[in-house]
């Protein structure tokens, strides 16, 4: 059996140009969130978004192949392999259609080095000025499910490397020599007989001190203590399960300043969130782009916003009244915990719902 692929040119999206377009590594991306928003700008999804997946850079190329050749090492097929370029293609379309609407409605703001602003406060000010989000700054990417595996196998990587470390330095001439003292005395000290045998053992004995003293300075074991990791493991599992942190610094100048957010495990493009902390890190030395929606603007001082504080109360509870205040309570004694777990959470940072993470590439 033989399959023909048709090459078609590529049609280029009506809102950019060659002149304004900038390249786009796209690394995160909430296609359905996305996909609603334009829904909502557009009044429904159109056919035209349908439309660019089709003819948009299909790298179909004119060749003929056998059937038998499709198949690849890894198992997947130019099929499957197109249908994940066509979701790469129709991906970076809708996230520049979705921008440039959100921008020309007034409801997208920009953050970046370029409008530096004079503190923290007015940085927090524009923020609240509109509902979305653009920043561009040096990120920190947190993953606690990978410290929570780092926390359960840390002593064992610890003795691991140690062990590492012990191995080189038995390997250099010092401890060749001092071994070989050790040895000699050793020997003197089981045949030494009268007063010289106790003399011969106080310099075995000393020599062998020193000779640990060695070893452990040239690679000591750090270890921690079992009840912390387990504590660490407790509570990510109860209040940072699967939980990957993002925050943006979108000013150097404003450190104290940051935008921080939640993203989804699988929203992120290619092989996941292994692939991109491998190419950038967890700490990228190059700027990247967060889009999102504003969900937390923490205020200057804790305030109570829990609608039950205000509710009217009795001095008199039925059983079912008092079974639910017990619930509530235990609530909010969870939420005190759980604060704790969002450290990034106060003034003047903002939080937000992730929709985009990329990095642009401009042209010089």
């Amino acid at each position: 059996m033989k399959w023909k692929f048709w090459e078609r040119e590529p049609v280029p999206s009506p809102l950019v140009s060659a002149e304004n377009i900038d390249l786009r590594d796209l690394i995160y991306f909430d296609v359905e969130r996305v996909a609603s928003i334009y829904s909502q700008l557009r009044g429904g999804l159109v056919r035209e978004i349908q439309d660019a997946v089709e003819s948009t850079g299909e790298l179909r190329g004119s060749l003929t192949v056998d059937a038998k050749l499709l198949k690849t090492e890894h198992g997947s097929t130019v099929a499957e392999r197109v249908s994940r370029l066509e979701s790469k293609v129709f991906h970076h379309d809708l996230l520049v259609r979705v921008e440039d609407d959100l921008s020309a409605r007034g409801l997208l703001l920009d953050l970046h080095e370029s409008m530096v602003p004079d503190n923290a406060d007015q940085a927090r000010h524009r923020i609240t000025a509109r509902p979305y989000v653009r920043s561009e700054g040096l990120v920190v990417i947190d993953d606690y499910s990978g410290l929570q595996s780092i926390a359960r196998n840390f002593n064992s990587l610890a003795a691991f490397i140690q062990r590492c470390g012990l191995s080189n330095f038995e390997q250099s001439d010092a401890y060749r020599e001092l071994t070989e003292i050790v040895s000699s005395l050793e020997r003197n000290a089981s045949t030494a007989k009268g007063p010289e045998r106790q003399q011969a053992r106080d310099e075995l004995r000393a020599n062998q001190e020193a000779l640990a003293a060695l070893r452990q300075a040239a690679a000591p074991l750090n270890t921690v203590d079992q009840w912390l990791i387990d504590g660490i493991i407790a509570w990510i599992d109860a209040f940072l399960t699967d939980h990957i942190a993002l925050r943006v610094f979108p000013f150097e100048e404003l450190p104290e300043f940051s935008i921080f957010a939640k993203l989804k495990r699988d929203c992120f493009t290619d092989d996941g969130l292994s692939s991109a902390r491998y190419a950038y890190g967890s700490r990228p030395n190059v700027k990247l782009t967060v889009l999102g929606l504003v969900t937390s603007l923490p205020p200057v001082a804790p305030m109570d916003r829990d609608p039950r504080s205000t509710a009217p109360t009795s001095d008199v509870l039925t059983e079912q009244q008092t079974f639910g205040k017990a619930f509530e309570s235990i609530f909010d004694a969870l939420d005190g915990l759980e604060q704790f777990s969002r450290w990034s959470d106060h003034y003047p940072n903002a939080g937000i719902y992730p929709l985009a993470v990329y990095r642009s590439i401009r042209r010089q």
